[in-house]
């Protein structure tokens, strides 16, 4: 628990704030907001530090299992996002595979969501 909510330098973890004009915050903020999990709704539920009222402020199961499910989208973005950005000069020859593992991605993760016996809604 406790090592959860301490960085490498043993500095404890803040949460991250969202930036409306950054998507990859919203990833960041999600990201730590999940490692964080236990320590905030310990310290949401607990009368000696917080009121009775904030307890209302934690997140149900359904709302925590969105934000799991939007951290496993958002990370292939997240990581081709770094990859082009890390680069000086992004050529066509990086951006191709990049933009087939983003669509990989999302089929995989399609795959994974679809019941065996659902029909396809889409099929792109």
């Amino acid at each position: 628990q406790e090592k959860a909510a301490e960085g490498e330098t043993g500095r404890p973890k803040k949460v991250i704030q969202d930036v409306p004009t950054r998507w990859n915050s919203t990833y960041y903020m999600l990201q730590r907001l999940l490692e964080l999990r236990q320590p905030i709704t310990q310290v949401l539920c607990d009368r000696n530090v917080s009121k009775r009222s904030d307890a209302l402020l934690d997140l149900s199961a359904l709302q925590w299992s969105i934000a799991e499910d939007l951290v496993k989208v958002l990370h292939p973005f997240e990581v081709a996002t770094t990859a082009l950005s890390t680069e000086s000069n992004v050529s066509l020859s990086c951006i191709v595979p990049v933009i087939s593992g983003l669509v990989k991605s999302l089929q995989d993760g399609e795959d994974d969501e679809r019941q065996p016996d659902s029909p396809d809604i889409i099929d792109l």
